[in-house]
């Protein structure tokens, strides 16, 4: 097999107060107006709907709901008339400030195109570890230490967690505060945590809580972005309709979407059958869908699947759910679409899998997608699917991503010094002699003759030829002129394990103030904000 589309590698930038934005801010405009205005999509037949008619009701809808969700907290400005959409997603947690330049990036571009922003709360996702890593200490010991801002418990979905401990989650900004001073005199968290608390008083759900009080804190960096859960766009029409759509298709569907994964193993000669994501399942006629399914009572999600029948598309988890979705192979998914708000109504909930909700996003809801550098690689699955599945070449999207460290003095300890210190102190150790002769340890000589005495064994035994099966003797004949020869070297020993204990120190300092995964909240907000601001620029 060879590949039919070349795969870009996309990798982090290293430095701090660096950032990756491909195509380059510029070229993203004239991208996004290429996708606004591109119309050969729009015949697609998604069941009875063209995709252009779907666009319309999906991004009238989008707009709206995301105004109204997001004027429940913060103000909302929006241009008149019909707009060009900007899109990017990721889940409601304390991500580090390279995921958020992301939103930085989005309202650049959307005041620059006159266009409207969105960023999708992906809430169908498990959460996670609830707790973040903290550095702690002084500048001269610091370690990383975990704080909680709940209690863990089995993983659902964002869209379905509350909150277990609600003392544990009003004392996390205090908590964090007193752990990363004095290396952070005011990080963001110590202010604005109120925020996530009133949120959460509001809303009853941990990720809309921590995704709001992120939210509040862009406005006061001057973003005009509208949020909105991915779990609101997913019980709408446009997303039943896709959804029956690719449900009514799902053997070639599954075909093209294995066969794209197994390009993209190709070309980045990866064996793994998780990377980038597992192949959807085939089991006789039943197939494995790209979407998830549970209920309010049964909150874990599980697989879909559906088998296709005459008129109908049988659906099942496998562990009790069943339904027949009135659907032909042609015909329009009206009824369907009927069927999948009756199940809501009964507290079923779909949500689609990673590669459907970006193709959603990027083919139905917006006109320009900003992904970080995870999901820009997998998503690159996603447009060699689209060109597949529809025959279609893919809609752009963005790549952005940065590097921010916190601003904590480091020592800067040079690469080479340690590897330096413990290649000295193994020549001490098996090479003695060739130190003798240093001022230094001259003067702790107590007996010049000795040493020289050793010396001289020492290179006798090493000169001398020994026939197969008797070098043994010469071995440990060197070992007992080191150890003795080490006695006249221990003052310089001393001093380099000396070094190598404070450079080893300095080194892990280092390491745990310049990791880039921090979480944003840590960092001081005029210090974040203007460096994200420069950065979008």
């Amino acid at each position: 097999m060879s590949s039919a589309i070349s795969y870009r590698r996309l990798r982090a930038p290293a430095e701090h107060g660096t950032a990756l934005i491909e195509p380059s801010h510029a070229a993203a405009s004239d991208i996004l107006r290429d996708n606004h205005a591109t119309s050969e999509l729009d015949a697609i037949n998604f069941q009875g709907k063209s995709l252009g008619q779907l666009r319309c009701i999906a991004r009238d809808e989008l707009v709206r709901s995301a105004a109204a969700y997001t004027r429940a907290y913060r103000d909302v400005g929006l241009p008149s008339g019909p707009a060009m959409l900007l899109l990017a997603g990721h889940q409601p947690e304390l991500f580090h400030p390279g995921v958020w330049l992301k939103n930085f990036v989005l309202s650049s571009l959307a005041v620059e195109c006159q266009a409207v922003a969105v960023n999708l709360l992906i809430d169908s996702h498990p959460v996670g570890k609830t707790e973040i890593v903290v550095p702690s200490g002084n500048a001269c010991e610091v370690r990383p230490v975990r704080i909680s801002f709940d209690r863990d418990q089995a993983p659902i979905a964002y869209e379905q967690r509350q909150c277990i401990d609600r003392d544990m989650f009003d004392h996390f900004g205090e908590r964090v505060t007193r752990s990363i001073r004095p290396l952070i005199v005011e990080p963001l968290v110590e202010r604005h945590w109120p925020l996530a608390s009133r949120a959460l008083t509001e809303t009853n759900n941990l990720g809309q809580a921590i995704a709001r009080f992120r939210h509040q804190i862009e406005q006061r960096c001057g973003l005009t972005t509208l949020e909105l859960p991915l779990s609101a766009v997913c019980d709408t029409v446009p997303f039943w309709w896709l959804a029956s759509h690719l449900l009514r298709h799902a053997p070639r569907f599954t075909d093209s979407y294995n066969m794209a994964l197994a390009e993209y193993r190709l070309a980045h000669r990866t064996r793994s059958p998780s990377q980038p994501l597992p192949d959807l399942r085939v089991n006789h006629d039943w197939y494995e869908s790209p979407f998830w399914i549970w209920s309010d009572s049964q909150p874990t999600r599980r697989p879909l699947f559906a088998r296709q029948l005459v008129e109908e598309v049988e659906l099942s988890d496998r562990l009790g759910f069943h339904h027949r979705l009135p659907l032909s192979l042609n015909g329009s998914a009206e009824r369907a679409v009927e069927n999948w708000s009756a199940l809501r109504q009964r507290g079923w909930k779909l949500r689609p899998r990673a590669l459907t909700t970006t193709l959603f996003a990027r083919l139905v809801l917006g006109d320009l997608f900003v992904h970080g550098i995870g999901g820009a690689n997998y998503d690159q699955v996603t447009d060699r699917l689209m060109e597949l599945f529809w025959g279609i070449a893919p809609p752009g999207f963005l790549t952005v991503s940065a590097t921010v460290m916190l601003p904590v003095k480091r020592t800067n300890v040079s690469p080479d010094a340690l590897p330096r210190v413990q290649s000295q102190l193994r020549e001490l150790c098996f090479h003695p002699e060739n130190y003798l002769g240093d001022d230094k340890s001259r003067a702790a000589i107590e007996d010049v003759r000795e040493a020289t005495r050793w010396v001289k064994y020492k290179r006798d035994w090493v000169a001398r030829e020994l026939p197969r099966g008797s070098r043994r003797e010469r071995h440990e004949a060197i070992q007992r002129a080191n150890v003795h020869l080490r006695t006249f070297v221990t003052q310089q020993r001393e001093m380099l394990e000396a070094e190598r204990a404070v450079l080893t120190a300095q080194w892990r300092n280092d390491c745990v103030i310049a990791s880039r995964e921090y979480a944003f909240c840590l960092f001081p907000e005029d210090f974040l904000c203007r460096l994200l601001l420069d950065l979008c620029r």
